[in-house]
């Protein structure tokens, strides 16, 4: 594994650990709302790497970097709403489809990160 997976890797983990711990008491139900609301950073990781890409980019592949971005902003409110709902959801112990949508929000954000990782 190089960098571009290691770095990204360890702020995603840092950004769950601290949300998770400080000035927070960490119990199951405060851990299962941070695991669902990390597809949100990976999303806002990946847009960042796209982001990053475009601007540094003076070549044709800038102009595809801008559609993907605008794609991954689209996203990203795709993400947040499966976010949402499936706080929502598990609080009404409905766990099986909180499950469902989880592996749908994780496959969404996965897939953008894996793909801005080999755009770049």
């Amino acid at each position: 594994m190089g960098a571009e997976v290691i770095l990204p890797g360890i702020l995603l983990l840092l950004a769950f650990f601290l949300k998770l711990s400080i000035d927070r008491e960490v119990d199951i139900p405060n851990t299962i709302y941070a695991f669902l609301e990390l597809p949100v950073d990976v999303l806002f990781l990946a847009t960042s790497f796209i982001a990053a890409f475009t601007i540094s980019a003076t070549h044709p592949s800038s102009e595809k970097g801008f559609i993907y971005f605008t794609c991954y902003l689209l996203l990203a409110g795709l993400v947040i709403f499966l976010w949402r709902k499936s706080c929502r959801l598990f609080e009404a112990e409905k766990y099986k489809t909180t499950i469902a949508v989880s592996i749908i929000n994780y496959t969404i954000c996965s897939a953008c990160l894996i793909r801005a990782i080999h755009f770049i």
